[in-house]
C-alpha cells in the first residue's frame, strides 16, 4: 500500500431526486467509500474524526499517515486513499466546456481545445487535472487554475461509466481501482 493510491468507486442508481438530494446521497456514498476503504486497507472499523487544515483540506488528526480525498459527479462517487498527499476529481460530460475553458483557461488553452481531435476528452482531462491539483493542495480552484503544477504527479483515466478521473499525488505512484 505504501506506493499505491487505492481508488474506491461506486455508482448510484438514479432515484429521481432533485439536485440537492442527489448531492447529499453522493456525499454519503463518498463517506461510505472512505469508511469501507479504511476497513479494507487498515482494519479500522469506525470512521475516525475528520479535521480540516487552514485551507479546508480534510485529514485524520489521529492517523496523519493516512491521506484521502473524495469526489463525485453525476451518479458516481470516488474516494482515494494513500500514504501520500492526494487529490482526486471526477467529472461526467460537461454541458458547456467551451465557456468554461474560455473563462478559466485563457485564449491559448482555448485554441488548443479548439484544435483537439476529441474536445470532450481534452476538456475533461484539463478540468479534472485542475480540480485534483486544487484538492491535493487543499486550496480552491480559483487560486490554482491555470498555473504551473509543481511537485506533483497526475494519473488519469476514463471510468467504465464514462466519467473522467484524475488523481494528483506528490510523486508518481501506482493507482489501484476497487469498484463497489
Amino acid at each position: 500500500m505504501d506506493e499505491t493510491v487505492v481508488l474506491y468507486i461506486t455508482e448510484l442508481s438514479d432515484a429521481g431526486e432533485n439536485q440537492r438530494e442527489r448531492a447529499q446521497r453522493l456525499s454519503a456514498a463518498g463517506r461510505h467509500l472512505l469508511a469501507f476503504g479504511l476497513g479494507d486497507l487498515y482494519g479500522i472499523t469506525s470512521l475516525p474524526v475528520i479535521s480540516k487544515n487552514e485551507n479546508g483540506k480534510p485529514f485524520f488528526k489521529d492517523h496523519p499517515d493516512i491521506h484521502f480525498n473524495i469526489s463525485h459527479s453525476g451518479l458516481t462517487a470516488v474516494c482515494a486513499i494513500a500514504h501520500v498527499t492526494v487529490g482526486v476529481d471526477i467529472q461526467e460530460k460537461s454541458r458547456c466546456p467551451d465557456r468554461i475553458i474560455r473563462r478559466f483557461g485563457g485564449e491559448e488553452l482555448y485554441k488548443r481545445y479548439g484544435d483537439a481531435d476529441n474536445r470532450e476528452d481534452f476538456f475533461l482531462s484539463w478540468w479534472t487535472r485542475e480540480e485534483s491539483y486544487a484538492k491535493y493542495l487543499g486550496s480552491t480552484l480559483a487560486v490554482c487554475i491555470g498555473g504551473e503544477k509543481k511537485h506533483c504527479s497526475f494519473w488519469q483515466t476514463r471510468l467504465r461509466n464514462g466519467c473522467f478521473c484524475t488523481v494528483c499525488t506528490e510523486r508518481k505512484i501506482a493507482v489501484q481501482i476497487k469498484e463497489l
